[in-house]
């Protein structure tokens, strides 16, 4: 897998650690908080509870009534007071845990608010992706179990017909197939035999036998790199709007898309004098949003995202129309570029 595939796996992996339990269980070494996040987001947050934090508010134990370990019984939690939940972020990540906190814990959550200094959804890199789904790229990598869990959720929001799935064509969801090809650059090449470029979607004689002489571009290799059972796509921004689409037409918790920048999370001294509870989240402007949990979920790229490696990429969008192909391909020569065609007759092209 190429660089750019294991920043975009990553991001969408991330929809599946929304509905696990035992999340922290796949962190065994957390990312540790930036040094550039201000303080008094995180006063009495360690780095291995960055991620639980959200288990720990909305319950003292854990959220879900079938965990083995609960304490706390069910009419115990249903009376519990419902959270106010600020989401700084309106990526794939921040959007995927608005949508599964309200799918899953609704009867916990009387409002979700997501900031973000665009006041829009999936602005940056989140709306801008492959869209690339691979089940079993991973199975001998530590997010193995993630990445499977990953793939099957994406074919649940697609085919779902309960009130929460999304449609496959509302997310341009569908399976097809992937395949690397090795490409040279030398006058001397010849077209390659009958056989390897069997399965090659993207070649067709008059291109291998007139173009690539012409240009000194060669086809010099073909290996699949999986099938319809094993691949498959999406359209990031599109799967990000349907999950705020459908988070706002829920009428159990409210939700709300606000323009801004979270600076400093509100805490108020408790009344028997011992700690502090967070009341609200402030904003760059001044404006203050009632808040019981804040969720970071501000990218790689940005000033508190630091903690993510990765690189960033150029991309463009090329028509194939009338065409429409149905074969992902990763180049290699030629900058290895990746090629993701899409059902709407357009590719998005990246390297």
């Amino acid at each position: 897998e190429t660089r750019m595939l294991k920043q975009t796996k990553i991001t969408f992996f991330i929809l599946s650690l929304l509905i696990h339990n035992r999340v922290q269980a796949f962190l065994s070494k957390p990312c540790p908080i930036p040094n550039n996040v201000p303080k008094s987001l995180i006063t009495g947050v360690k780095p291995s509870q960055n991620i639980n934090i959200i288990q720990m508010n909305l319950s003292n134990n854990d959220v879900r009534n079938n965990n083995s370990n609960n304490s706390e019984s069910s009419s115990d939690q249903a009376t519990s007071s419902p959270k106010k939940i600020v989401i700084a972020g309106a990526g794939v990540i921040g959007t995927s845990t608005a949508f599964y906190l309200a799918k899953n814990y609704s009867p916990h959550i009387s409002k979700i608010t997501i900031i973000d200094p665009t006041g829009t959804i999936a602005p940056a890199a989140s709306g801008k992706a492959g869209g690339f789904l691979a089940l079993d790229w991973n199975d001998h990598a530590p997010t193995g179990s993630l990445a499977r869990r990953s793939f099957a959720l994406h074919e649940e929001l697609a085919t779902s017909t309960d009130e929460w799935g999304l449609g496959s064509d509302n997310i341009m969801y569908r399976r097809l197939t992937c395949a690397s090809i090795s490409v040279g650059q030398s006058r001397a090449q010849r077209r390659p035999s009958g056989k390897k470029l069997e399965g090659v979607e993207w070649v067709n004689d008059r291109l291998v036998e007139e173009d690539n002489e012409e240009l000194g571009i060669g086809v010099t290799g073909f290996r699949s790199l999986g099938d319809e059972s094993t691949i498959a796509q999406v359209h990031p921004k599109m799967l990000c709007d349907a999950m705020w689409n459908k988070l706002q037409q829920n009428n159990v918790v409210e939700s709300d898309l606000v323009k801004g920048k979270v600076v400093e999370a509100i805490f108020e001294e408790n009344s028997d004098g011992e700690g502090e509870t967070m009341t609200g989240a402030r904003l760059e402007d001044g404006t203050v949003i009632d808040a019981d949990i804040i969720l970071f979920a501000c990218g790689p790229w940005t000033k508190y995202g630091n903690c993510v490696l990765g690189v960033k990429y150029h991309s463009a969008l090329i028509p194939s129309r009338p065409r429409v192909l149905n074969q992902s391909v990763f180049f290699d020569g030629f900058g290895d570029p990746e090629v993701y065609p899409r059902p709407d007759g357009n590719v998005y092209c990246t390297g």
